[in-house]
Parts: C-alpha cells; sequence; structure tokens
C-alpha cells in the first residue's frame, strides 16, 4: 500500500480547545450487520433460513456532548459502551487526545443494532471518527467490513465470513470494499464457492490500520491508487456479461491485473483475478475457513435446538 497522506486535522476554532477537532460534516459509510427487524432480531434467520446480514448505511452525525460523544442507536448498552470505549481507545492512540466538547450520533438505515454484531461497528466507527479529524472525506461508494483491535489493526469481525458469503450478492452490488488483510485466506475461498461475480463487481482491497483504510477510502486518493482504480473500472466494463473464467486466462486481462498489483499491491479483486485464471486456483478450503463453517452450522443448531440442548457446543471457539 501506498503511504498514507499527511493531512492536518484542521485549526480549531476561536476558543475552542486545541488539538484535534471532528468535522462538522456528517461522515457516510456502509458496512454489513444484524439488523433488529420487527418480530425479531436479524438472528432468526438461523432458524428461519432467511438472510437478515444486510449492508446498512451508516450516518456519523456531529451534535452537541452530552455523557458520551457517541449516541449509539439499538441495544444493548453494553455492546454501545464496549464498541464506544474500544473506538475512543484506538484514536487516543492515534492522535494523542479527542475534544471532550463534540459528539456524534450514529445512524443507522434500518432498525436497532443487533447485539450479535457485537464489536462488528468497532471498525467503520474507527474510520469515519478518523476521517473526521484528518478533515478527508470518504468515497460514497465506500463500504468497510473489519472490526479493529486495541492495537489499531482491522480483523474479521464476528460472522465476518457469513457477511463474505451472503452480504455483497444483491442486485445494486458494487463499490469499493476495505476488508482486513488477515482475511486473505477466506477471499481465496470465495473462489472455492464460484464466488466469482464478487471479484468484479466490487474492487476489494485488504487493509491493516487506519492509515491504510484512509488511503484508500478518501476520495482524493493517491495517483498509483486512481490509476489502478482506472484500469480495474475498464475491466468490469469488458467484464459486464461475461464468465469469469472466460476473462481470467485471457492474456491481456491478465497483464492488466499485474499492472494494477503493481500500483495498488492489496488490490485483493486483481490478485484472485490472476489466481481464478492460473492452475494454483483453489478447489478446497482452508483449514480456518473449515472452522468458520463449523461454527457456522453448530450456531444453527444451537439455534433450532436451543443453548440449553447442546450445552457443550462452542462455535465461538472456532472463530478464534
Amino acid at each position: 500500500l501506498a503511504e498514507p497522506e499527511t493531512t492536518a486535522p484542521g485549526a480549531p476554532e476561536t476558543g475552542a480547545q486545541q488539538g484535534p477537532r471532528f468535522s462538522s460534516a456528517t461522515v457516510t459509510l456502509r458496512t454489513p450487520v444484524f439488523l433488529v427487524h420487527e418480530g425479531g432480531r436479524g438472528w432468526r434467520r438461523w432458524s428461519k433460513g432467511q438472510e437478515e446480514l444486510v449492508t446498512a448505511q451508516l450516518d456519523l452525525i456531529p451534535e452537541f456532548a452530552e455523557e458520551s460523544f457517541l449516541d449509539f442507536p439499538g441495544e444493548p448498552d453494553n455492546v454501545a459502551s464496549a464498541v464506544e470505549e474500544l473506538v475512543r481507545h484506538v484514536l487516543t492512540e492515534e492522535w494523542g487526545s479527542l475534544p471532550v466538547d463534540q459528539a456524534h450520533a450514529l445512524s443507522l438505515t434500518s432498525n436497532g443494532y443487533d447485539k450479535r454484531n457485537q464489536l462488528t461497528l468497532s471498525g467503520p466507527l474507527a474510520l469515519m471518527l478518523h476521517s473526521s479529524l484528518s478533515r478527508a472525506t470518504l468515497r460514497s461508494d465506500l463500504i468497510l467490513l473489519g472490526a479493529i483491535s486495541r492495537e489499531g489493526i482491522f480483523e474479521l469481525p464476528v460472522h465476518g465470513w457469513t457477511a463474505l458469503k451472503s452480504a455483497f450478492s444483491g442486485e445494486s452490488s458494487g463499490g469499493r470494499l476495505l476488508v482486513p488483510a488477515s482475511a486473505g485466506p477466506q477471499i481465496r475461498d470465495l473462489l472455492v464457492l464460484e464466488k466469482n461475480s464478487f471479484f468484479v463487481n466490487y474492487e476489494v482491497f485488504g487493509v491493516n490500520s487506519l492509515a491504510d483504510a484512509l488511503v484508500l477510502g478518501r476520495t482524493d486518493g493517491t495517483t498509483d491508487l486512481a490509476e489502478a482504480s482506472r484500469l480495474f473500472a475498464e475491466f468490469q466494463e469488458v467484464a459486464k456479461g461475461k464468465q469469469l473464467g472466460e476473462l481470467s486466462s485471457n492474456s491481456h486481462v491478465r497483464e492488466r491485473m499485474a499492472r494494477i498489483l503493481e500500483l495498488a499491491p492489496n488490490h485483493y479483486s486483481a490478485r484472485m483475478v490472476l489466481l481464478h485464471g492460473s492452475p494454483s486456483r483453489p478447489l478446497k478450503f482452508r483449514a480456518s475457513t473449515v472452522a468458520l463453517e463449523l461454527a457456522e452450522c453448530l450456531e444453527i443448531m444451537q439455534q433450532s435446538l436451543g443453548e440449553r440442548d447442546l450445552p457443550d457446543l462452542k462455535p465461538a471457539s472456532l472463530r478464534k
């Protein structure tokens, strides 16, 4: 990845607290989450077999500070406080301090935030607030799938594998999708599931840190990144209505994908197109993905039969 641009956080207003200041603009980003629906929680999809995991739009709206710097929608409070504490810690490590007189209200495009998302929103929130402090505008087509650790490293959130398999298959799909760099094995294993259109519809990048994500997510990206994106957009246009198999082995397409990787080494879409057309194309899951598949199956069983009937099942241990 290119080195992140150094952006001044902006001069504080007259009489305002010195140090970093949040922008007064609303910040928007999309991310896959389970949402609370009328008649039950999104988690009911396990027993009904219906997909309730959706790519929701988050709007971060500046407001006056009261007790918390983040007004979190939905329930429960302990999830909101855990996400807020984590994001506050990561941003304080990044910026040294945070404004004490500025706050934000988080708005979802649908109903409340399901508690089983756990820390899923920590990554998107950290990036949104980081971009606000950096006075950087995020792309309108940006999607982030990734929680953030206390060390400031993006990681696949709980049920991130489920999101990769199912949350990006709608008719209105498309955009720049940022995923944790550590999710490379799961990105690769989408080829095993023949999710080939995923790598054509979405321009997928791997990211480690907030600095990585901001370089890739802001509207004024680097020259190399802009050129890589232009080349991929041309490929997307050519690929419309075609099978990836007939494209990924084409010498001209492969040359273009190789050039994209020279410009943007973490361009996962270009890397997967090349892999798809090579003798190394994967035919079976890696062990880490098998563990995630087993965890999902065990959770379906628990939801159908009840945890009391299956007390020894511990699907969460398979996600570690």
